[in-house]
């Protein structure tokens, strides 16, 4: 049985991300897990899409309950390169993921909704398993390549 966080696994969103996602100007991702099987893949398309629901999290979450016929995704694992934002953070807790891995802290990034997900993760009757800021430096290495304006603001504010 494979135990989360897994680097491996962290470093393959990673490249994913690096490979496909920054194409669309956004530099963020997410991998569903199960055991040790990536089962879906996304990258963040909200400008591409001009659609504020096209989150990398929100993506894999569909993918995976649309393929198994049930919204309940008991016993994944969802890695992200970011903190998932309130939103996420609630499909998350809907779909009874039992853990999440995330590269890099931002709720306050976009300057709205400054909600912690950890304060929505604990309303979850199961339990939600939760890594943080995990192999950080390269998470924030490849948000730092993202052309989405408010994340470039952030970052340039943070120097």
């Amino acid at each position: 049985m494979m135990k989360h966080p897994n680097k491996k696994i962290m470093q393959e969103l990673i490249n994913y991300v690096e490979k496909h996602g920054k194409k669309y100007g956004d530099a963020s991702g997410a991998f569903l897990v199960k055991g040790s099987k990536i089962t879906a893949r996304a990258f963040t398309t909200v400008e591409k899409d001009k659609d504020p629901t096209s989150h990398a999290e929100l993506k894999v979450i569909s993918q995976m309950c649309r393929k198994n016929q049930n919204y309940h995704l008991k016993g994944y694992y969802l890695y992200s390169t970011q903190e998932p934002c309130p939103m996420c953070a609630s499909a998350i807790v809907w779909a009874r993921i039992k853990g999440v891995v995330y590269g890099w802290e931002g709720h306050n990034a976009w300057q709205r909704l400054n909600i912690p997900p950890q304060e929505i993760f604990k309303t979850s009757p199961e339990g939600i398993e939760v890594h943080k800021k995990f192999m950080e430096k390269e998470n924030l290495a490849l948000a730092k390549k993202s052309k989405d304006k408010e994340v470039c603001e952030f970052f340039n504010k943070k120097k």
